[in-house]
């Protein structure tokens, strides 16, 4: 009994902080997203190049 009461003492101690459900906790990387657009507008572009130096 001793033992368990001092436990849940230690454990009253211990500070719980709680979640902020409006707080955002996963930014997404939108300095990757730009970077993909881009290189996809990059190969869009040189295949349209290539297409008309075909003709």
């Amino acid at each position: 009994m001793e033992e368990e009461k001092k436990t849940l003492d230690e454990l009253d101690e211990t500070e719980v902080v709680p979640v902020d459900e409006k707080h955002e906790t996963f930014h997404f990387p939108w300095a990757v997203a730009i970077i993909i657009g881009v290189l996809m507008l990059l190969i869009i572009a040189c295949f349209i190049v290539i297409m008309i130096l075909e003709h």
